[in-house]
């Protein structure tokens, strides 16, 4: 872990994420931070230890093999996807304003966390819309877990295992905003947590800014679905 001193350092000098240090270049950071070059070599070793995922064992990828498929908890959908959602693709829920997107995405995520609860990873849910409501995901998980055979988790401990992400809340203030943190701080994330399943509810609310401006909207779009194709692979 940095030291005080090294905390105080960066953030003197304005550095105020994993991200944006480990971008820099070492002649930059021994500029900025008015370090030797020996100083910036441990404090981004530091950083970057701290990021980096560990590396899969051969039981751990036979364990995540296990999972293809997560169930959606509408008996019929599954039956139609061949047992639920693809694991390690992309899938896109589209319909009209209360269909039942969000409610689905809950359900989905009930089930990740029961279904993963052996392979140590989690869920990442980034709520944009802010309707995330944590008492009904643990309500949905108490009543899953009472159908099944007894398990040696609690729906209490499955929640811990759920991420909650309001980057428009906290971090973007508009599309271009929202972008960078999906490629920042989203990837970020998933270097810190075993995750099994990313829910985005929804994409389509920081997609709003760009009313207007119909072009550039659908080029960013475009450009967010493939981060989002290549995040399973890394």
């Amino acid at each position: 872990a940095l030291s005080p001193a090294q905390l105080q350092v960066l953030s003197r000098a304005g550095y105020t994420s994993c991200a944006q240090l480990l971008r820099a270049s070492e002649l930059d950071l021994v500029d900025s931070l008015d370090l030797f070059p020996t100083d910036v070599r441990e404090i981004v070793t530091l950083v970057a230890c701290a990021v980096a995922p560990r590396g899969d064992s051969a039981a751990d990828l036979l364990r995540a093999c296990s999972v293809r498929a997560l169930r959606t908890g509408v008996r019929d959908m599954d039956v139609h996807l061949g047992g639920g959602i693809a694991v390690g693709f992309v899938t896109e829920l589209v319909g009209p304003a209360g269909v039942g997107k969000s409610q689905l995405c809950m359900s989905v995520a009930v089930h990740a966390l029961i279904d993963a609860s052996t392979l140590g990873r989690g869920v990442l849910y980034v709520d944009t819309e802010n309707s995330f409501d944590p008492a009904r995901l643990v309500d949905l998980l108490r009543v899953q877990l009472a159908r099944v055979p007894p398990h040696s988790v609690s729906a209490d401990s499955l929640a811990e295992r759920l991420v909650i992400k309001r980057p428009l809340q906290t971090h973007a203030t508009g599309w271009d905003d929202f972008s960078a943190w999906l490629h920042t701080e989203l990837e970020l994330e998933l270097l810190r947590t075993p995750t099994l399943l990313v829910i985005i509810d929804s994409i389509a609310s920081p997609a709003r800014y760009q009313a207007g401006r119909f072009h550039r909207r659908q080029e960013e779009l475009a450009d967010v679905a493939r981060l989002f194709k290549r995040l399973p692979y890394q």
